[in-house]
This record gives structure tokens, C-alpha cells and sequence, in this order.
């Protein structure tokens, strides 16, 4: 589960849970009145330096810790640049957020393939190749893959996230 600190779009939601329930995992926000504690935040106000649509700083003890940061505005100012309409904003909002939980999940950087030294590196990057955080590729559908966890990344995804929610016997 996840918090925030800005509703976010339905069409954000969707895009979120669409790819993680593409990893077998059952993403859910909750708001904290009616959750004990969410297993990952993310921050939708953030404002980042320009050209840095996300970002997942490194907790006190891990190298990506778990409250990601996502700037709506200057997303929506990209896609506005890009003369595309809100449904691509929202969908964008929806992918950065997603890779930014993903270095999160996976504890890793951008994975730029094929890079034999990191094994969830190998298919491809996937989600978590640049650009889906800095650059144009979150704004549009059909990018072959680069939306998506990869086949080596999923099973992680999955191991993390019920390592951070475990089922209740």
C-alpha cells in the first residue's frame, strides 16, 4: 500500500496498478485514518530541479529509500510542451511515480541494457530505463516494454513488496 500527500488522478491510479498488477502485485492507496502503515509514500507536490519529473532519495539506511518525490506541475507543463492533452499527463504522472517506486522495490538505478554486471538488466530495462523520469517516453503508450516491469525485474518486485506487506494468516 501507499500514501500521499495529493490525491491523485483516477487515470494515475490506473496506470500505477495496471503495471504493478503486471508484476502480480496489488498496488492500493490508502489514506492513513484507514491503514496502519502504508509500506511506501510518494510526495506529488515535490518540486525538483528542472527536467526532474521524479526522484526516490535514499533513506538512512538504503540507496533508494521509500517515499518518492513526483512534480505534477512540471509534468503538466512538459505535456503541455508536447501539445498532448491531460489523458497522456495523468497516464505520465502515473509511469514516473511507478519507476520512482521501482528503484524503491528493486534497489537499483536505471537500468540502461543490456548490462550483463545486473541481472534484472538483461531483457531489457524496462520501467526502469532513463527517461521514464527526466525525459519524454512516460507521456506515451505502446513504448515496446519501457512502461512495464521486465520478466527478471517482476519477481523481485513481487518478493519486495509482500516482504513489505505480508499476507495476514
Amino acid at each position: 500500500t501507499g500514501d500521499y500527500d495529493a490525491q491523485p488522478a483516477d487515470g494515475t491510479t490506473d496506470t500505477i496498478k495496471s503495471i504493478f498488477n503486471d508484476a502480480r502485485v496489488n498496488f492500493q492507496w490508502a489514506s492513513s485514518a484507514s491503514m496502519s502503515t502504508p509500506s511506501m509514500h510518494a510526495k506529488f507536490l515535490a518540486t525538483l530541479p528542472t527536467g526532474t519529473l521524479g526522484k526516490d532519495p535514499p533513506s538512512a539506511t538504503l540507496p533508494f529509500g521509500d517515499t518518492i518525490q513526483v512534480d505534477r506541475v512540471q509534468i503538466g507543463a512538459a505535456g503541455t510542451g508536447l501539445g498532448l492533452g491531460l489523458w497522456n499527463v495523468v497516464h505520465a504522472v502515473g509511469v514516473v511515480a511507478t519507476h520512482e517506486f521501482g528503484h524503491f522495490l528493486l534497489q537499483q538505478g536505471h537500468c540502461t541494457p543490456p548490462d550483463p554486471s545486473n541481472k534484472s538488466c538483461l531483457q531489457g530495462g524496462g520501467i526502469m530505463q532513463p527517461g521514464n523520469d527526466q525525459g519524454t517516453t512516460a507521456f506515451y503508450t505502446g513504448m515496446g516494454g519501457m512502461q512495464s516491469f521486465t520478466n527478471t525485474q517482476k519477481p523481485v518486485v513481487w518478493k519486495s513488496c509482500s516482504q513489505l506487506a505480508p499476507k495476514k494468516k
